[in-house]
């Protein structure tokens, strides 16, 4: 009996602590420092975890229509290497492109973008 509510527990904690959560303070951060505010209001860039966010000086733009949730950052992804145990950190003073669909940043990913230098991901994009 208590093996079974033991095991529960465990099982639960696990599933809990495997799955990102979403910051909404970071969230709110990444798209209004780096987007016009049309585009900010629709949240398209998700932050998840705690990423070391070093400069968002630079810009982010998508090539096609804003939408809620387009690129998740800083995600978990089940059965990914090793490096999902890192937070990840960008630092943008350049351009970030899109080219849409759902692109996923995962943990462990370091983005750094020059002045002047333009970093083009594209469209349905995983990095892990």
């Amino acid at each position: 009996m208590i093996k079974r509510i033991l095991r529960r527990i465990a099982t639960t904690l696990e599933g809990f602590f495997s799955k990102s959560w979403l910051n909404p303070f970071a969230t709110l951060w990444v798209n209004f420092r780096s987007l016009d505010f049309k585009d900010a209001i629709q949240l398209p860039i998700y932050v998840y975890g705690n990423p070391k966010i070093h400069s968002l000086s630079g810009s982010i733009k998508f090539l096609i229509p804003v939408h809620r949730k387009m690129v998740k950052f800083n995600y978990v992804q089940m059965f990914a290497p090793s490096g999902q145990s890192l937070d990840s950190e960008i630092l943008n003073t350049g351009t970030i492109v899109f080219g849409g669909g759902c692109i996923i940043i995962g943990r462990g990913t370091k983005i750094c973008v020059n002045s002047k230098a333009e970093l083009r991901i594209g469209k349905n994009t995983k990095i892990a």
